[in-house]
């Protein structure tokens, strides 16, 4: 499961979908603020992606997720009307339609 997770995570992670020979970002050695690489090596940037900017927001990964998942506003569900359900609707739909376009393109 913990794999699974990983995986899926990678899917989403910015340095996947780009390929310029570095590794998916492990092949660059990055300074970032007091981020410590592996073995007390110089971190790379696939670690920023992985934790580095998570740790340095000074939240913890729980009270991240649990912010994410405020702002999935169950109001959406109780529009007065068919047309306001529609123009809220709209660009989530748009923006996951570009998304999934963008992923798809890149296999």
């Amino acid at each position: 499961m913990k794999f699974i997770v990983h995986l899926i995570g990678d899917i989403h992670q910015p340095l996947h979908n780009i390929d310029d020979s570095d590794a998916d970002g492990n092949g660059k050695v990055v300074k970032f603020f007091d981020l410590q690489g592996y073995n007390g090596a110089p971190p790379n940037l696939h670690q920023v992606w992985d934790d580095g900017i998570i740790n340095h927001s000074g939240k913890t990964v729980a009270q991240i997720i649990e912010a994410l998942g405020q702002q999935n506003s169950s109001e959406v569900y109780v529009l007065d009307n068919d047309t306001q359900y529609f123009e809220a609707g709209l660009p989530v739909v748009k923006e996951q339609l570009r998304k999934a376009g963008l992923r798809l393109g890149r296999f």
